[in-house]
């Protein structure tokens, strides 16, 4: 008598990396029950061999380690996130009242509060001009200063125009430029100025200088 596997499949014949390769996404649950399947499916004449089970028992076994060692990254990753940015957050509130040197041409202005305008030299210059631009790309005041040496600079700003006209809140832009003789002195603008708030948004924390909102990373130095 010939005893036939079920549906005409020699299941010995179809290893379970085969499901496995078929699967888009397959847990160690779903794992175990594929091999219990084929187990029971299997042909009685050739049952499934010592060799092949220990393989595939070696196979749920790494998923099952993979997908522990997942869950244990992903708890460290979330961990090492949330010290981040409450260390990030301490070191925020120890900034307060100090004087911060912070690489961007942009500021937000409002009346009332001192503009930190400024710039850095990278060589002395006989001449500076700074000049203030409105949110539009106008340009709403010049100011300029004598014999600077090389470093960086403070300008203070009224928040006035060049015909006296008080400006009104928004964001203005910064840029500088510089000469010794006749010769281009190489500058870049900053924001000086001292931290007066701090500001918390998606859980991280920003610095205020007057009213421009400041990120940590963007702070080049500090300054009693």
């Amino acid at each position: 008598m010939t005893v036939q596997a079920v549906n005409g499949t020699n299941a010995s014949q179809a290893p379970l990396s085969a499901a496995v390769q078929n699967t888009p996404s397959l847990g160690k649950e779903a794992f175990l029950n594929l091999l219990l399947t084929q187990m029971k499916m299997q042909d009685p004449l050739e049952p499934l061999k010592n060799e092949e089970m220990i393989a595939q028992l070696a196979q749920f076994s790494s998923l099952e380690q993979l997908q522990n060692m997942s869950g244990a990254l992903q708890q460290n990753l979330d961990v090492n996130l949330a010290l981040g940015q409450m260390l990030s957050n301490t070191m925020a509130t120890t900034l307060l009242g100090k004087e911060v040197y912070v690489n961007s041409d942009t500021f937000k202005y409002e009346p009332g509060n001192t503009p930190p305008v400024g710039y850095e030299l990278k060589g002395d210059a006989q001449s500076v001009s700074v000049q203030i631009y409105d949110e539009n790309g106008k340009l709403v005041r010049t100011m300029t200063q004598q014999d600077q040496g090389m470093g960086a600079h403070r300008i203070e700003w009224d928040g006035k125009n060049d015909a006296g006209n008080k400006m009104s809140g928004g964001t203005y832009t910064i840029k500088v430029e510089a000469k010794h003789g006749d010769e281009t002195v190489e500058s870049r603008a900053l924001l000086i100025g001292r931290v007066s708030g701090i500001r918390y948004k998606d859980g991280g924390a920003q610095v205020l200088l007057g009213g421009t909102e400041v990120a940590l990373g963007a702070i080049e130095d500090i300054h009693p």
